[in-house]
């Protein structure tokens, strides 16, 4: 499940403010403030502007009945607490701060979202009232942004959410070919055939933690066949389920894009190294080949060039040449035509007691 706030009493409140509520009864409410249209950075550069609205909120919505303090926890969630004197339902209360901020934060700035917990009357239970306000505000799953949500008791057995069988499998083969258009309908029909379900909260969220978890051991796998490390952060905070799979698409879609150019990187890289290895043999008894010289041909290093002959052959770059040279001359020692030098310079030796000593290294003799 998704990691919840811990809530303290005087980390909700300042300490003015918590001894202001001396009414017997209070309800918590809980709004998320999403940036539409804007970079939450930017948004955050605006937190003085929404404190002094909130202020003003709180002002014109306090009476001798009610009094309302608010409290941000961050720059996109405000905590309300109404203190009130009478033990009556306070749905009217709250869509009415739901309406007076829409308007006040500009709909075309903000989705405004409320989640409100029940009607309390031991403030001991501070906690519990916030929780039960985010917990509300899980509406945002089943039903969107911009509307108030209130807390209700789960009537019945939570319905069992879908998932198909064999989800890692043909996640694991989509991501692999780079099969992007068949993984997004993969997680079209996962969200759609739970969406016409009417789940609620609770189940979508059991739905997001399977579908996450399934994610993860699937690109663990990957990860263990490449040399980059595949991963996928949990979703966090408050979104409608199109908006958690919608998240969970385009990182799964980039991870498929950043396969497919590794796979076109080894291709071209194995190309490289097959057609080094090939000018090797076709030059390897030419007494003028040297590292340098394939290193300038080629554009590589000489790193380069010893780590490959290591990767392909297991010997060094001076090895394999040596083994090619001295494995000629054998054949033309059998055929006993050649002088010793003849096959020395044949073979692309230069000096003959170089000759000789490789000869003895390599054949023992």
């Amino acid at each position: 499940m998704e990691e919840r706030w811990t809530y303290r009493p005087d980390r909700i409140l300042s300490k003015e403010h918590y001894i202001d509520l001396i009414k017997p009864y209070f309800i918590v409410g809980v709004v998320d403030l999403a940036y539409v249209g804007r970079k939450a950075e930017e948004a955050e550069n605006r937190s003085g502007e929404l404190k002094e609205i909130f202020q003003v909120m709180t002002e014109t919505f306090s009476t001798d009945e009610i009094r309302i303090v608010s409290y941000f926890r961050d720059s996109c969630h405000a905590f309300l607490i109404a203190n009130i004197e009478n033990e009556e339902p306070m749905d009217d209360l709250f869509y009415q701060i739901h309406k007076y901020l829409c308007t006040a934060l500009g709909q075309e700035r903000y989705a405004v979202t409320m989640g409100v917990d029940i009607l309390r009357e031991d403030i001991n239970e501070l906690q519990e009232a916030c929780e039960g306000a985010m917990t509300a505000l899980d509406g945002i799953l089943t039903d969107g942004r911009g509307e108030v949500y209130f807390l209700e008791e789960n009537s019945g057995r939570t319905a069992d959410y879908y998932f198909p069988t064999g989800f890692r499998e043909k996640l694991k083969k989509y991501l692999e070919k780079d099969s992007k258009e068949e993984l997004c309908s993969m997680l079209e029909e996962i969200y759609r055939r739970n969406w016409d379900m009417g789940g609620n909260p609770e189940m979508y969220r059991g739905l997001i933690d399977e579908l996450h978890l399934s994610i993860i051991k699937t690109l663990k796998e990957i990860t263990e066949l490449n040399t980059t490390h595949f991963s996928v952060e949990k979703y966090r905070g408050l979104a409608t389920l199109q908006e958690v799979f919608d998240y969970y698409g385009s990182a799964l879609c980039s991870i498929a894009d950043s396969l497919y150019e590794q796979a076109v990187q080894a291709q071209e890289d194995s190309r490289l190294e097959d057609e080094i290895l090939s000018y090797i043999d076709e030059h390897c008894y030419d007494p003028e080949l040297s590292l340098q010289m394939i290193s300038e041909h080629f554009k590589v290093s000489s790193k380069y060039l010893s780590l490959l002959c290591k990767k392909r052959y297991n010997v060094t770059y001076l090895q394999y040449i040596q083994d090619k040279r001295i494995r000629k001359a054998s054949r033309l020692l059998s055929e006993k035509k050649y002088s010793l030098s003849e096959i020395a310079e044949m073979c692309g030796y230069a000096n003959q007691l170089t000759f000789r000593r490789n000869f003895k290294n390599v054949m023992g003799i």
